[in-house]
This record gives C-alpha cells, sequence and structure tokens, in this order.
C-alpha cells in the first residue's frame, strides 16, 4: 500500500511542478491598448454598382480606397491608391 501511496503522492508533485514551469513561460497578458498609426484612421474605402463591363460582364461593385490626405472626410480622385472590383457571378449575385 504504501507504494501506491507514494505513487500518487510523485504524481501530484510532478503535476505541480510541471504547471508551475508552464506557468512561468507564460508572457504578461497586454494591458495597453495598441497603438494605431494616425494614417490609418484617414483611409476610406468607397463603394459604387456597376452594371456589365469589360471587368464584371454581370455587374458587381467599384471599391476605391486610399487615405483622407486633405482630411476633408471624402476620398478625392487623387487619393485614391487602390482600385478593385466585386463581381457578380454567372449564375447571381457576388
Amino acid at each position: 500500500m504504501k507504494t501506491d501511496n507514494t505513487s500518487k503522492l510523485l504524481l501530484v508533485l510532478t503535476a505541480i511542478f510541471l504547471v508551475s514551469l508552464m506557468m512561468g513561460c507564460m508572457e504578461e497578458p497586454l494591458t495597453e491598448e495598441p497603438e494605431i498609426d494616425d494614417a490609418m484612421m484617414d483611409s476610406i474605402i468607397e463603394t459604387e454598382t456597376i452594371e456589365g463591363n469589360d471587368n464584371c460582364p454581370n455587374g458587381g461593385f467599384l471599391l476605391k480606397a486610399g487615405n483622407d490626405n486633405n482630411e476633408n472626410g471624402l476620398l478625392d480622385e487623387n487619393e485614391v491608391s487602390t482600385i478593385n472590383y466585386l463581381c457578380h457571378g454567372e449564375h447571381g449575385l457576388y
């Protein structure tokens, strides 16, 4: 019987040791808000519905993105840095 108790005690002590070891390796929790680049706050995305054309034969959406450099709340043509299309499929929307 002594060996059963000794085995159980050894198992419990090993488990406590391993948990303590793992706790010591954990990173500190995030305590502050991550910094957000001001340029990210000035990004604007505009969408426009389009009829069928060479880019989207069945119609879809034109997506324009860029930074609002003059901070007027609008995406002016000279601020557009990316243009993408989201097209309707052959047999329905999207």
